[in-house]
């Protein structure tokens, strides 16, 4: 389960100062994707929406680097490898043989959406500060 968040990119006229708007986009969705994750792991462990056996889920939330789409635009993914992530969030059928409905037990969502105004105003500083400077 991945959750990509991406800024699309204007071109500026001076190079110089296109370049330092890329490293800084890429610094501020970075500095957003962690934390956007740390929020999620802090509900996991504090809150515990799920029983807990292993911590694995708890302990899975991570980010990858900033990459370049196709069309120019940054993004960077941020989510859990733990194959059963989707199964608890979106309340999918788990269990062997006929199993049974896991009912939904939504943190990446909910907390995405609490969460936005600080991640979106975290990508937007670290642009200001390269214009800025």
């Amino acid at each position: 389960m991945h959750l990509t968040l991406s800024i699309k990119q204007k071109p500026v006229k001076v190079y110089r100062l296109q370049k330092e708007l890329v490293g800084d986009i890429g610094k501020g969705l970075k500095a957003a994707a962690i934390l956007y994750t740390s929020q999620v792991k802090r509900i996991l462990k504090s809150q515990r929406p799920l029983r807990v056996r292993t911590g694995r889920l708890s302990d899975s939330p991570t980010w990858g680097d900033v990459q370049r789409s196709s069309g120019g635009n940054q993004y960077i993914e941020a989510g859990t490898k733990v194959v059963y992530a989707p199964v608890h969030e979106f309340g999918l059928r788990a269990g062997r043989g006929k199993g049974f409905m896991m009912p939904k037990r939504r943190v990446w969502g909910p907390t995405l959406k609490k969460y936005r105004g600080k991640i979106l105003e975290t990508i937007r500083r670290c642009a200001l500060e390269s214009i800025r400077r």
